[in-house]
């Protein structure tokens, strides 16, 4: 099983935990982004299609629990995982183009 995470998910996840760090300091920023991780290289690995699928857009989307975000992701189905954006629940995600 191989996860990769496109430019632009890196690029969010960075963002995305050094505001973290600045709004709730790095104890809080690490533990939130310790789930992150988790779902994303252990739980995504192990279940591949555990999202919910939008077939309009072949992508998957998960709510990573007890954080605000969400990811999107593509399956190839020979367990390549490719992460393609992470979203904050309050933005709009209404305008995303993979």
């Amino acid at each position: 099983m191989r996860i990769r995470l496109s430019r632009r998910a890196a690029a969010e996840l960075e963002y995305h935990f050094e505001v973290g760090v600045s709004r709730f300091g790095p104890l809080i920023a690490e533990r939130t982004f310790a789930r992150v991780r988790h779902l994303i290289f252990d739980l995504l690995a192990a279940n591949p299609e555990m999202g919910t699928y939008h077939p309009n857009r072949d992508i998957f989307e998960s709510i990573i629990a007890h954080t605000p975000f969400i990811i999107f992701y593509r399956s190839d189905g020979n367990g390549d995982i490719s992460i393609v954006a992470i979203f904050n629940q309050s933005q709009d995600r209404d305008w995303f183009e993979d």
